[in-house]
């Protein structure tokens, strides 16, 4: 992605190397994504889908997950990212596919996506979370849909096949 001008005040950048961008007021800039985790949560062909309490995208839904903390592997952050979204304890997941998101705060992400549907647990919504609901996959990538997640449903649909 070519980037021209800072995702702060909007003056020019320069580029200092193939990641690493700087603007005239001293606001850096790297153009690589962090690692984060969400997961596809089914039961009965529904999933579960995450309101967020927090901008950005306030009032919009995603999957349950988070940030890959320093450390961390995948696997590891979306089990602790679903007990502290949501409660559930997860026995089972499996990966599902990855999105690549464009810029949130100056940062790009790389959602790791999982799925389960081997869980127990009530869901109940606690950290960033502002409900819980169940959801039809055709939910996902609608206009309360808050990111991106255009091959999602897809890969949905084949792992439910199997």
């Amino acid at each position: 992605m070519t980037i021209r001008y800072c995702l702060r005040c909007a003056s020019p950048l320069k580029k200092i190397n193939y990641t690493h961008y700087v603007c005239a007021n001293g606001h850096d800039f790297w153009n690589n994504p962090k690692a984060t985790v969400c997961i596809v949560i089914e039961k009965d062909g529904m999933f579960l889908a995450a309101e967020r309490a927090e901008s950005p995208h306030k009032g919009k839904f995603q999957l349950p997950g988070g940030f890959v903390d320093h450390g961390e592997n995948a696997e590891s952050a979306i089990v602790r990212e679903v007990t502290e979204e949501t409660g559930l304890t997860l026995h089972t997941v499996e990966l599902l596919t990855s999105v690549a998101h464009d810029f949130t705060e100056n940062v790009g992400l790389c959602d790791i996506v999982f799925f389960s549907n081997d869980w127990s647990g009530t869901p109940t919504p606690s950290d960033d979370v502002a409900s819980l609901q169940w959801k039809p996959l055709t939910f996902i990538n609608s206009a309360e849909w808050a990111w991106d997640f255009r091959n999602v449903p897809e890969a949905i649909n084949k792992r439910l096949q199997t």
